[in-house]
């Protein structure tokens, strides 16, 4: 897990074709609440794999120290201890922590 720093505002591009196969796929779950949050929450995911990155961002990224600016995270007992539950960042990062556990990353 990376410390980080950079806060700007981001855009994602999604195009028409993929708003209508987002529709569809949750056109087709509509009764089952759980698979509508798992897709909405793929698509979530997919956005943030596609975000633009700022030069400057680029740039942190490549003077990361990797014994100060890095952080071991092997389980989710290693995330609980770097953030205390009324952290607002908490929810959602735990969120993001439980994803890539489940995709075995």
């Amino acid at each position: 897990m990376i410390k980080q720093k950079w806060k700007k505002m981001q855009f994602v591009e999604i195009s028409m074709h993929e708003i209508f196969c987002l529709q569809d796929r949750l056109d087709r779950v509509k009764d089952t609440p759980e698979k509508v949050w798992d897709i909405f929450d793929d698509f979530l995911m997919e956005c943030e794999n596609q975000l633009e990155l700022d030069p400057g961002f680029i740039k942190e990224l490549q003077e990361i120290d990797l014994e100060n600016d890095l952080i071991p995270l092997n389980n989710f007992d290693d995330f609980k201890e770097l953030f205390e539950e009324d952290n607002p960042n908490y929810i959602a990062a735990r969120d993001y922590v439980n994803y890539i556990f489940s995709k075995g990353h």
